[in-house]
């Protein structure tokens, strides 16, 4: 998909000035919905998500998690002792907070997402927007929205663009303090504004240059999120319209939206199912240039939808763990898993059980560490530069890890899932029964606690080498039920396997995900490449099912590891994968 500069910008612009229309409708026809259904459950692998009970829903967010404690209220700065909800009052205080995502589609490409969250503004957050003392001792509600997506050009690499924006207003809707910025892979722009004395004053920071701006103000203007109050504090009816006038941040003017309820009947969601929805045409006009969208509402007045024409932007209302798992497979899906140039001398394995790499990135300078633990050490040596050492773990070494295994290293949750009855029975059908609990106690029981998980791990490792052939690396991540049905797997297959198997004999393990190195006295490579780590009650070892040995080599940079605690196993696979463009590795003779 190929997009003029111009037409980058407008799409930004368009995502967060009418942030309060993110959702999406794509026109559904009767044909259609079977397909989608199909699409979303069989190839995207989402699991069915009953539709919440309207009854649930409170002011727009399903009431699905254990109720806030005082305490934790105060910790944000005060929510609990909140004011009462006023007639004008668009959003109940003690309510808050709120947080609601929106995936969004550009076609029928998922693209990126919209996160908003509404809660009770922090002293924090009214020192940052530099909120006037007489205003900042009243309950002020702070509005965030953050957008990502990710364009794809046909001539160079993919743009990542993000916008930000931040309202601080009165219960009411009154806007304050704004503050934001727009990252469109070409240009940066920051704005801060505060209202005051009938005017917004702006200032815009774009490439080091700071500029002023004067909009002038009047009583019932609103902030950028207008549409949105508007619809939450008094759903529309049908035939009904409104007007509502706001401030487009990027524009830095007003624009006035024209709100009309046009039909009222069933539509259909991200995930397939039917439910009933106000559809309302949203008309806008920004300096005599005018745009038509459509919003569709639920009882509650809240956007569960939008499409807007021309650009054929979509998005859908859904939960954060359903929007990350269709964007990273998306990145996943569009990335290109190659092999890269070792550099340096690497024509076989070191025998001395410690290999050496020095790893460089433009792309590592944002995070903070490559991961030093169990048998790899990093060592930052600048902004894009790491030394990475790699010792072999011998079966008997005595050596114990200061870091123990955490609770979800044994659970049977997201991909690891060896509860699956069929993985059960799979399990019982290698050890004749299921997996026996563990006793601690002395030194001794200790010890061998720590020589039956060698040995159990071992021997899981064997199963799953006869059990499943190895394939090349491909993009479909299977469960591991899914695995056992094949009876083939790559090597990000086969690591989740073998994490489900050993947490099922009750030994905590993990997904380690990196590179691993192919000697090679003529060109040695690098590839994208998982393996598992596991708890032998003294320290971390790693074991991998796509070798014929028990001892893993120093052939392997580990970039993080993860438990995989969700469904969505691409998120974690990524952190190793954005480096594949970018990453240089070299072997390093280690000096005597």
């Amino acid at each position: 998909m190929s997009f003029s500069r111009q037409k980058l910008v407008g799409i930004i612009a368009l995502m967060v000035a009418a942030a309060s229309q993110t959702g999406c409708d794509y026109r559904w026809s009767s044909s259609d919905r079977e397909q989608v259904r199909e699409m979303l459950f069989k190839e995207i692998g989402l699991p069915i998500r009953e539709q919440p009970n309207e009854a649930k829903v409170v002011q727009g967010v399903v009431a699905n998690s254990a109720p806030e404690s005082a305490n934790a209220k105060l910790d944000r700065g005060g929510a609990s002792q909140s004011e009462p909800q006023s007639q004008n009052d668009w959003v109940d205080p003690s309510l808050l907070p709120i947080l609601q995502w929106e995936i969004i589609y550009l076609g029928n490409r998922p693209v990126g997402y919209t996160r908003r969250s509404i809660e009770i503004a922090t002293p924090s957050q009214l020192k940052d927007l530099k909120v006037p003392a007489p205003i900042a001792t009243t309950t002020l509600l702070c509005i965030e929205a953050e957008s990502r997506i990710r364009i794809t050009r046909k001539t160079s690499d993919p743009v990542d663009q993000i916008v930000s924006l931040r309202t601080l207003e009165k219960p009411d809707g009154e806007l304050v303090a704004i503050v934001g910025s727009i990252d469109t892979g070409i240009s940066k722009r920051h704005f801060q504004g505060l209202v005051k004395d009938g005017s917004l004053g702006m200032e815009t920071t774009q490439d080091k240059v700071v500029s002023n701006i004067s909009v002038p103000w009047e009583p019932n203007y609103r902030g950028p999120f207008a549409i949105e109050q508007s619809l939450r504090k008094a759903p529309m009816k049908l035939k009904e319209v409104r007007t509502v006038r706001y401030l487009d941040p990027f524009q830095m003017v007003i624009t006035e939206s024209r709100l009309e309820a046009l039909s009222d009947g069933d539509t259909v969601g991200l995930d397939g199912s039917i439910s009933s929805r106000l559809e309302i045409e949203n008309r806008s006009i920004t300096q005599g240039r005018s745009a038509t969208s459509l919003l569709w509402t639920d009882s509650m007045g809240v956007v569960r939808k939008s499409y807007t024409p021309g650009i054929d932007r979509q998005t859908f209302d859904c939960d954060p763990v359903t929007a990350r798992y269709v964007i990273s497979k998306e990145e996943f899906d569009a990335t290109i898993l190659k092999d890269l140039p070792l550099l340096g001398s690497f024509a076989n394995l070191p025998d001395t059980g410690l290999a050496s790499f020095r790893v460089t990135s433009d792309l590592l300078s944002k995070d903070e560490t490559i991961s030093s633990r169990t048998n790899q050490t990093a060592e930052r040596i600048n902004e894009r530069t790491w030394d990475i050492q790699v010792r072999r773990i011998d079966a008997l070494e005595e050596a114990s890890s200061e870091e123990s295994p955490e609770q979800d290293t044994l659970a049977s949750a997201g991909m690891i899932d060896w509860k699956d009855p069929a993985v059960q029975r799979w399990i019982n059908l290698q050890t004749g029964s299921g997996p026996k609990p563990e006793e601690h106690g002395s030194e001794r029981s200790d010890r061998e606690l720590s020589e039956k998980r060698r040995s159990r791990a071992n021997t899981a490792r064997a199963w799953i080498a006869k059990a499943v052939s190895r394939t090349g690396l491909d993009r479909n991540i299977q469960t591991p039920a899914s695995t056992l049905r094949e009876r083939r797997g790559d090597c990000i297959d086969q690591a989740i396997l073998l994490t489900a198997t050993l947490r099922s004999l009750a030994i905590p393990a993990r997904v380690a995900i990196g590179f691993r190195a192919e000697p090679s006295s003529v060109r040695p490579t690098i590839r994208l490449h998982l393996w598992v780590e596991y708890h032998d009650s003294t320290k971390w070892i790693p074991i991998d099912s796509t070798i014929d040995e028990d001892t893993v080599p120093t052939d392997r940079i580990k970039i993080t590891e993860s438990t995989l605690p969700s469904i969505n196993a691409y998120e974690p696979i990524l952190s190793a994968i954005r480096l594949i463009p970018d990453i240089e590795v070299t072997a390093r003779t280690r000096k005597p």
